[in-house]
């Protein structure tokens, strides 16, 4: 749960707002010229004023692919929205490539490659990445224990992965995860991990400890997005 103004989960999507922000000013910018038409020096050809269209196009399949998934109109529910940033992706990199094709012909000597240069380091950058995860996507189980080591302050995460454990058998590791997850929400808003939790202790025969874990999940909520 984000509880402060500092949190790096609250910091991190809104600095990515704001970085689509003057990824959009950016491309906008290239419609509007400097100089009336008629006072150019320098005449536009067709192909020139379609690049620099090309970013404004990649920044509207952005923003249009990107914000009904974005949990700002209403709540998306999906805990690993990867699959949702296809098209979103898409559309940033057509913007970073047109605005890069366009510092090219603005740009003399050597610096001309500069954009080039920086949008391949990009892209072996971001292959890295996918040749990281996609082992992770291997099976639900793979990708469950990936997240949950992963995002230990995620309570989505954890749940699921004490609900691997738990079906695993592994009880201990189970209730560690779910005690875990119980105080990460103190207000009780999901009664499913005081639910497990208290099972977890029948079985292993503490019934002190899962009284007081039932009674906790009997007067707590279910959240229906909780997958």
């Amino acid at each position: 749960m984000v509880r402060t103004l500092l949190d790096v989960r609250l910091l991190l999507p809104a600095s990515a707002y704001l970085a689509f922000a003057l990824l959009g000013t950016s491309a906008l910018s290239v419609l509007r010229p400097a100089v009336p038409r008629a006072r150019r020096n320098l005449e536009f050809s067709r192909d020139r004023e379609k690049t620099e269209e090309t970013p404004v196009i990649g920044v509207a399949i952005l923003i249009l692919s990107f914000f009904p998934m974005s949990n700002i109109l209403f709540p998306v529910g999906t805990m690993v929205a990867e699959r949702l940033l296809y098209m979103p992706s898409a559309g940033l990199l057509i913007s970073l490539v047109g605005l890069g094709h366009l510092a090219a012909l603005r740009s003399n000597g050597h610096l001309r490659w500069a954009p080039a240069i920086a949008l391949l380091l990009f892209g072996v950058f971001g292959a890295l990445l996918t040749l990281n995860r996609v082992p992770e996507w291997s099976s639900p189980q793979a990708i469950t224990i990936a997240d949950g080591l992963r995002q230990t302050q995620s309570t989505r995460a954890q749940y699921n992965l004490g609900n691997f454990y738990l079906f695993q058998k592994r009880y201990d590791e189970a209730l560690s995860i779910y005690e875990h997850v119980i105080s990460l929400d103190p207000t009780d808003h999901d009664c499913m991990p005081l639910f497990h939790a208290g099972q977890i202790q029948i079985l292993q025969g503490n019934f002190s400890s899962a009284k007081a874990f039932l009674a906790r999940a009997a007067t707590s909520h279910f959240s229906p997005l909780v997958v």
